[in-house]
């Protein structure tokens, strides 16, 4: 089997996987909607790096069920969007509309490792929980080939920095009664898949640590967040970790990385 037959195969299990996860994404009309304000943590990061939005062209890699499709648009972007399920495509149109920004986003089934848009065409690219199920040489060729030279490209990830959440990943999720969120090919992006990525983009690159959420993955998996007060205790000792201890701030499930051209 050739490696792009590889692609191939992992690309249609990825498709089918999201086609079925999508309709949890927003069970009613109601669920379609969305403030471009009301943003956690990490997101309120992003924007703040990406700036002024207003009349940018901005790429939303492997967009899901399209909030921050959405969002970019609302903050005055003209978003093109893409995402390798057909469901989550025809959600992103469905909420673009309901939300009165649906001639400002232009969503298209499309793999991140062939994109049909054209050389040094955006100013951004964006995207949430999407570089670690890709091919990382291709997709990062296309995503460098696509954007504007001094563009930047700015990503919210999870993280293989620690080694009992992959532990913990390869043992338990699936069993024991733990849920098992992912797909069967993808992996928590690695420091050495951002260095592949950084070593095609002309510009440095960046990796932020904003919050330490670990613990209350312990809540969410073991404890489905049923318990208020191990909720509360859980979260505080993360917010706890990572004022006290930065030392432990790469070592959380989560990554925000930037890469410049």
């Amino acid at each position: 089997m050739t490696a792009k037959d590889d692609i191939g195969k992992i690309q249609e299990r990825e498709s089918k996987f999201w086609d079925r996860q999508i309709d949890s994404f927003a069970k009613d009309e109601k669920d379609l909607m969305v403030n471009e304000y009301n943003l956690n943590v990490l997101e309120s990061f992003v924007f703040e790096r990406l700036g002024d939005l207003k009349d940018k062209k901005v790429l939303d890699c492997g967009c899901g069920s399209g909030v921050l499709s959405t969002v970019l648009a609302k903050r005055g972007a003209t978003v093109f969007s893409f995402d390798i399920s057909h469901e989550s495509i025809n959600m992103t149109k469905k909420r673009a509309e309901a939300n009165g920004v649906g001639n400002l986003v232009t969503p298209q089934v499309m793999s991140f490792e062939d994109l049909i848009y054209k050389d040094q065409y955006f100013d951004f690219a964006v995207g949430y929980f999407v570089l670690h199920h890709i091919d990382i040489d291709k997709g990062a060729r296309e995503l460098n080939r696509v954007l504007k030279k001094g563009g930047r490209a700015i990503f919210l990830e999870n993280s293989s920095n620690n080694p009992f959440l992959t532990i913990a990943r390869k043992f338990l999720t699936g069993r024991f009664g733990i849920p098992k969120h992912g797909s069967e090919d993808e992996t928590p992006l690695s420091c050495k898949k951002i260095r592949q990525i950084g070593e095609v983009f002309s510009g440095d690159k960046k990796i932020y640590y904003k919050n330490f959420f670990f613990f209350r993955l312990i809540d969410e998996f073991i404890f489905k967040e049923k318990i208020k007060m191990i909720t509360k205790l859980l979260k505080i000792l993360d917010e706890v970790c990572y004022r006290v201890l930065p030392m432990l701030r790469k070592f959380g499930y989560l990554q925000i990385v930037e890469f410049n051209k």
